[in-house]
């Protein structure tokens, strides 16, 4: 209900609740409303549910679930898609967004990065393929934003969370893309030597941080995120695993 709910206007995109925990990200990849990477999950959330509260019988509510994913993936799509990709927000306003951390108003009519290139906007989408589950976007339309987003926030270590960032790098996040990738049947980035090279950084000399996510001052340092490369055994025979399959289990 809080899914449904969380899309004010009927937009397609969660409006409320949308500042995140990207706390190196660029005001619009943290503070905005209507982010398109949330939308996608907001849609992921909404089928999942749906297929518990079926599994519960409570069919009225799962049907409700399923009739907004597949209203809103269309609006997502239409409002988000830029030509070659998708932007990281639709409502470009910082009337009323705030610093999270100050409490201070952002200093902006518009956020800077609106329109950027993002590498997030598939993340929820990730595990519900690993299951079985269909892309709720467009495939070709998801890996040609991926390909292009991969290009366009491309770092000596990896990828930014944005074009409008390039050094703000999440290793486990550049995976997980990944994944994604070889999910949609693409081969997938071959950055695996630059994210390697950020451990040897941060791991030479005096220096011994373990698995790091990202560089030593944001304090990512011996990191649980770094678990999300056991997800390549998974995705390179793309392996799914549906409980939900009919006719029984289907691997």
């Amino acid at each position: 209900r809080y899914l449904i709910w969380t899309d004010r206007d009927q937009s397609g995109f969660p409006s409320e609740g949308t500042p995140n925990t990207l706390a190196d990200a660029a005001p619009a990849a943290q503070y905005a409303r209507k982010q398109t990477y949330l939308a996608v999950k907001r849609l992921a959330a909404l089928r999942a549910a749906a297929d518990l509260l079926g599994q519960l019988g409570r069919h009225e509510l799962a049907e409700h679930c399923d009739r907004a994913v597949d209203r809103d993936a269309v609006r997502v799509h239409r409002q988000a898609w830029l030509d070659d990709h998708y932007a990281v927000c639709v409502d470009k306003s910082a009337l009323g967004l705030t610093d999270a951390t100050t409490g201070e108003p952002l200093p902006y009519d518009e956020l800077p990065g609106w329109d950027a290139y993002s590498i997030y906007t598939g993340n929820g989408l990730l595990l519900p393929m690993m299951i079985g589950q269909p892309p709720l976007l467009d495939p070709d339309q998801l890996i040609k934003d991926l390909i292009n987003a991969t290009r366009e926030t491309m770092g000596p270590y990896g990828c930014g969370h944005t074009s409008a960032e390039l050094d703000n790098v999440h290793i486990s996040q550049n995976l997980w893309r990944d994944l994604l990738a070889r999910y949609l049947g693409h081969s997938g980035s071959a950055l695996t030597q630059r994210y390697w090279d950020l451990q040897v950084m941060s791991n030479t000399g005096g220096a011994s941080h373990g698995y790091i996510d990202t560089y030593i001052n944001n304090d990512h340092a011996f990191f649980p995120r770094g678990v999300v490369c056991i997800g390549s055994l998974l995705s390179y025979p793309r392996l799914t695993i549906d409980k939900l399959a009919p006719g029984g289990d289907r691997i």
